[in-house]
């Protein structure tokens, strides 16, 4: 569906240069939900902006969607290409002295509708998002939620092949970020369209995305199914990414505080990350009665991305030393990584 070649964009700010993006390849399969994460300023929205043009990339650039290079259309067409391209917003960007209904009546007004065909359309989008009952309100009436409901159903309105979301839930508590990535996830299934997900929220591509794209100073540092980047990080800036969104690391961190981690003669302090659909089995459990061991769990901390689970434990293991080194070779065995942070 989007095929990105060699995008970088520069600005010029006075004596600055600032390289926003700076080459980046990727390709976006048609149907799926793809995720770009990384850290503010990382380059992740000037590239969402370069696939619909709002943002001209650098020369040599090239951008295809269904095949043809867009970076080569006139500005009509690409008027054309945009109105197939619908786009979400982390502060919604709705107009406030006009109702939900308007809002998404908005863009209908320019592709020659009949008007009676207009408003039974934005009914339409307004019951697929749930808001039928909110037709007639003003964005100041509804909750954040309701009003990025409100932005989705207008980027419905022209049919889009894909849809572009740019932080789309940084503004929303967890609860509701939960219903809008459902809502996306909905929408994917049903309508078969293309979700492009910019975000620097961990848990929003690890709910809804098949594969994720890591940016870091405005290149791409890692790219693939998302289970896989994020079970075995390959690059520095994914495993930093990880480790501060999970707990995990604040268990170690605190465990590390002097007088807290007292290691007797032989102790491990372990970290275990599960990496693998094996882990479903009880492997402490066995491990404990196979090799007469014992872990004393400080902290756990487990997810599931694509049914399968990630996360992991920290904690201290004790026993004879060659029992705990056939243990974490047996865990080993069983798709969990195993780091020793500590021997007492």
């Amino acid at each position: 569906m989007i095929r990105l070649s060699h995008i970088s964009k520069t600005y010029h700010r006075g004596k600055d240069v600032i390289k926003a993006v700076d080459d980046v390849s990727l390709e976006i399969k048609d149907g799926e939900i793809y995720g770009v994460i990384g850290f503010s300023g990382a380059g992740k929205s000037t590239l969402v902006r370069c696939i619909n043009l709002l943002e001209r990339p650098d020369k040599g650039g090239k951008v295809e969607i269904d095949g043809e290079d867009v970076t080569l259309w006139p500005d009509r067409k690409l008027r054309e290409l945009r109105s197939g391209i619908g786009m979400i917003f982390q502060h919604f960007s709705l107009m406030p002295s006009r109702t939900a209904l308007e809002n998404v009546l908005y863009p209908l007004r320019w592709r020659g509708i009949p008007k009676p065909r207009q408003l039974e359309r934005a009914r339409e989008l307004l019951k697929l998002v749930e808001l039928s009952d909110r037709e007639n309100n003003y964005p100041r009436e509804l909750s954040g939620g309701q009003k990025q409901r409100v932005a989705i159903a207008r980027a419905l309105a022209n049919e889009p092949k894909v849809l572009l979301c740019d932080e789309a839930t940084s503004a929303l508590d967890p609860t509701t970020t939960g219903e809008i990535l459902q809502l996306l996830k909905k929408l994917n299934s049903d309508l078969g369209i293309t979700i492009v997900v910019i975000t620097h929220q961990l848990n929003v591509v690890k709910d809804i995305c098949s594969r994720v794209a890591v940016m870091e100073h405005g290149k791409l540092v890692e790219e693939g199914d998302v289970f896989r980047v994020f079970s075995n990080p390959r690059n520095e800036v994914t495993r930093r990414f990880i480790s501060a969104a999970t707990p995990l690391s604040k268990a170690e961190q605190m465990a590390s505080l002097p007088g807290v981690l007292h290691l007797q003669p032989g102790e491990k302090f372990v970290r275990l990350t599960y990496t693998g659909p094996g882990v479903s089995e009880p492997l402490i459990s066995a491990a404990s009665n196979r090799f007469m061991i014992t872990m004393n769990i400080l902290f756990a901390d487990v997810d599931l991305v694509e049914g399968a689970p990630i996360g992991g434990t920290v904690g201290i293991i004790s026993g004879e030393s060659a029992r705990i080194e056939e243990a974490l070779d047996y865990m080993r065995q069983k798709n969990v990584k195993v780091e020793v942070l500590a021997n007492g």
